[in-house]
């Protein structure tokens, strides 16, 4: 009886493995297959035109002369050569911001090309020759956080509503890990208010025109698919630990 009963444990063991690989297999092959329906979807050409007229690479928008500095808004002041001068700094409530070494400017009220004339003239006291100024105001209301599994985790700007499919693509694209059938919207980066999207069967349909936008101040977050080796050690310490239990038993 202990022989039989052995004899049936040892035909169960790879009958498991080989319902485990099967399903392992199909989860595997349903990624690949998103992730291949990703870069396939006209996601290319998106990133190469569409994402650089939407969406920035970095998360500061160069403002032209209309624009007008004004209390609270953030400016990121970099002078080519001179780390030492670069700061990203707010604009105060009296409307002067403080610069490295300089100490405080005004900047309310003036444009960014104003302010930069303002911020070179200060610093030829401090450096030789004409100093190269960079003057970038930061808008934190028109970011898009992306996080998760993508490439390039980060802040992106973008001046209008945009596609998943784009805002993913900017950050890089998707790794080979990620779970694009459960991605995640927090709708003005609230927990409490987030939309699921299952990324990956749009992605298979080619329903490419009913992909959800996101907006300004929209978090993007893409999961990772559970470890598919975590899965398999997992079952090969339940059936170790029943080895040990039957074992007590006979």
């Amino acid at each position: 009886m202990k022989d039989s009963r052995l004899h049936f444990l040892l035909l169960l063991i790879p009958a498991a493995l080989l319902i485990i690989g099967c399903s392992n297999s199909s989860s595997i092959s349903k990624d690949y297959n998103s992730q291949v329906l990703f870069r396939n979807s006209n996601v290319g050409s998106l990133g190469e035109d569409n994402v650089k007229s939407s969406v920035r690479d970095t998360s500061y928008i160069n403002y032209s002369n209309r624009d007008i500095i004004k209390s609270g808004d953030q400016l990121q002041v970099s002078v080519w050569g001179y780390p030492e001068f670069n700061t990203t700094t707010t604009v105060k409530d009296y409307g002067t911001v403080t610069v490295p070494l300089i100490g405080d400017v005004m900047a309310a009220g003036l444009t960014t090309d104003r302010f930069t004339v303002d911020v070179s003239k200060k610093l030829t006291q401090y450096v030789k020759g004409e100093p190269k100024v960079t003057v970038s105001h930061i808008d934190m209301n028109r970011r898009i956080s992306v996080m998760g599994a993508v490439n390039k985790q980060d802040n992106y700007t973008s001046l209008s509503d945009i596609s998943l499919v784009e805002i993913i693509a900017a950050a890089g694209g998707p790794t080979p890990d990620a779970d694009l059938a459960h991605v995640k919207i927090f709708m003005k980066g609230k927990i409490s208010d987030v939309k699921e999207i299952d990324l990956a069967k749009h992605l298979e349909q080619g329903d490419m025109d009913n992909i959800p936008k996101v907006r300004s101040g929209d978090t993007v977050f893409v999961p990772r698919e559970e470890n598919v080796m975590r899965k398999l050690s997992d079952f090969t310490r339940d059936i170790l630990l029943l080895f040990g239990f039957f074992s007590l038993l006979y």
